[in-house]
């Protein structure tokens, strides 16, 4: 008699937005072990393995290349130049010569090659070794005769403990694909990837990978964060119907109500958020009012780019055209470090040298950066952030450098917006609390409301165990938040928001009724967020918002909230169920 396979359903966090119904395919990492050392008698085969590893690994990227452009492509790029880099093949050579494994070989280059740049002096090539350590894992596989890159074919849902941004770029041209991840949270550089390119993904989902096997039945719905393991029929046919269900709700959500707008509303601007041109596209595609955010770190990947100051401002004035005459803000580089590569670590990477510290550290490379960004300057739509600021101090020296850049154009005769403004990035409780002072020194405020929410609850944002007490819905975030918009508004200073709470309609309306003046979201989200204002009345709101201020924790907030949006907005209910 067969035995009836019990349908188990997981709640995680909704990373990615889409429902995806398929077979389960695991990508564990934790199986993968680095081999002790074992003596090598035949060097020349050792030499082979490698060599056809790194050709595999080389092929395999190439072809996922054909599927990208701009700074996505450069990532990419960037990857297979280090992979055939001749300093690492030396090292592997010379390892191997001393009768080390093609693995352990490969494993010292690596070291040997990130301690080389942790001695440059340029602080940028330090922080992105970090970003190549996956490199490792990718090559070491291959040797040990797995595939470096996901093969999944349609209809397939990849389950893993963790997941690389190359791992996500190799399985996003397939069609219905989905990614169920047990570690990380929502704001990860693997998930923002994901949700650039649109692949339906869950996060945090606790115990996934224990209870989850190849070829199992599964349901993956993006919007609600549950996971359903080898579904019933009746689940089934449920989650067939969703996603037209999903889209009859969103066209009823943008239209906006039968009966005209709602009486009494707050002008909230609705921007984008975007680490490329190809993402300001879509911004302008969508319609949002200018570029609320646009992250630096990726051209780092490109040192033809990143080395190149003309290319900056080339890139950033595209930009400011693009979206002119609403505005341009460019966030200065803010690396955070993730302490993996022996050599690289700080002991607390997210209190250490990160954001604006690093760009006072490093004087010459924002100097470089605020040199490309006045060049760029001239249609006086750019705006200029600074990230993980804590003192007035910081602005005070930044400002100076931005001086000397000015003078230094000016001498070159070179022109620029000499009245271009400088905001700071509220991530933090002290920054927050200390808005009224800065309001002398700066010409507007942007909260990020994931770094702000990890340093007030004092939870890493990406840590696996820790992921469910991240929620920017705690009452204490809030309670900052209002208090930035109560210190900057007497003083004519507007207000934005670009974390991932403003993307969430449940955080925008809580931010709307708190009187942020301006969310910066993900490209996708701004027709929804358009929509929903459309259907509330700004009193009502405000009065909601003033409410959460007092509620005893995040659950109470996300649970009223919901219901809030339940009564007012009744199509988007369907995606609360």
């Amino acid at each position: 008699m067969k035995t009836k396979i019990k349908t188990k359903i997981f709640q995680g966090v909704p990373a990615s937005k889409g429902v995806v119904i398929g077979k389960v395919k695991k990508f564990d990492l934790k199986v993968f072990k680095v081999p002790e050392q074992q003596e090598v008698k035949n060097k020349r085969e050792e030499l082979e393995k490698f060599e056809k590893a790194k050709k595999e690994i080389t092929k395999e990227l190439e072809l996922v290349l054909e599927h990208f452009r701009g700074s996505y492509r450069r990532i990419i790029e960037s990857e297979i130049l280090i992979i055939n880099d001749p300093v690492i093949e030396d090292y592997v050579k010379s390892y191997i010569e001393k009768g080390y494994s093609a693995q352990t070989a490969f494993i010292e280059s690596m070291k040997s090659f990130l301690a080389k740049l942790e001695q440059s002096d340029n602080l940028v090539f330090k922080q992105r070794a970090r970003e190549i350590n996956h490199l490792i894992r990718k090559v070491l596989e291959v040797l040990h005769g797995k595939p470096s890159l996901i093969d999944a074919e349609p209809g397939t849902v990849i389950v893993s403990d963790d997941i690389s941004p190359i791992d996500v770029f190799s399985i996003s041209k397939q069609n219905d694909i989905g990614i169920v991840i047990e570690h990380g949270g929502p704001t990860s550089h693997s998930i923002i990837v994901a949700k650039n390119l649109k692949i339906p993904t869950v996060c945090a989902v606790k115990n996934i990978t224990e209870h989850a096997k190849d070829g199992d039945e599964i349901i993956l719905d993006g919007w609600s964060g549950k996971v359903i393991l080898n579904p019933d029929e009746e689940l089934k046919r449920e989650y067939q119907r969703k996603p037209l269900l999903y889209t009859e709700a969103l066209d009823k959500v943008i239209k906006g109500p039968k009966g005209g707008k709602g009486k009494e509303r707050k002008r909230v601007s609705i921007m984008g958020n975007a680490a490329s041109l190809e993402e300001v596209e879509e911004i302008v595609k969508n319609k949002g009012f200018g570029v609320g955010l646009f992250r630096t770190e990726l051209l780092m990947w490109d040192p033809t780019v990143w080395y190149n100051e003309d290319k900056l401002a080339e890139i950033f004035e595209k930009g400011s055209k693009m979206v002119f005459p609403d505005p341009f803000i460019i966030r200065l580089i803010d690396i955070a470090g993730e302490p993996t590569i022996p050599g690289f670590e700080e002991k607390n990477p997210f209190l250490g040298l990160r954001g604006i510290r690093f760009l006072l550290f490093e004087k010459e490379i924002m100097k470089k950066i605020l040199r490309a960004i006045l060049k760029a300057s001239n249609l006086g739509n750019i705006r200029i952030l600074l990230p993980l600021v804590t003192t007035l101090k910081e602005v005070e020296e930044t400002r100076n450098v931005l001086e000397r850049a000015k003078k230094e154009l000016t001498r070159e005769d070179i022109p620029f917006d000499n009245y271009i403004n400088v905001g700071i990035m509220i991530e933090t409780p002290a920054s927050a609390l200390m808005v009224k002072e800065f309001t002398q020194i700066v010409d507007f405020f942007s909260i990020g409301t994931n770094d702000l929410t990890q340093y007030t609850l004092a939870v890493d944002r990406t840590h696996p165990i820790l992921a469910p007490l991240y929620s920017e819905f705690h009452p204490s975030v809030l309670n900052l938040i209002s208090h930035v918009v109560k210190g900057a508004h007497p003083y004519r200073k507007k207000v934005a928001v670009c974390g991932e709470m403003a993307s969430d309609p449940l955080g925008a309306i809580i931010l709307m009724g708190l009187g942020v003046d301006e969310l910066s979201v993900h490209p996708d989200a701004i027709p929804l967020l358009y929509g929903v204002f459309q259907w509330l009345e700004y009193k009502k709101v405000k009065e909601f918002a003033r409410k959460t201020l007092e509620m005893p924790d995040s659950r109470t907030v996300k649970e009223k909230t919901t219901e809030f949006i339940k009564k007012h907005i009744p199509p988007l209910a369907i995606f609360y169920d």
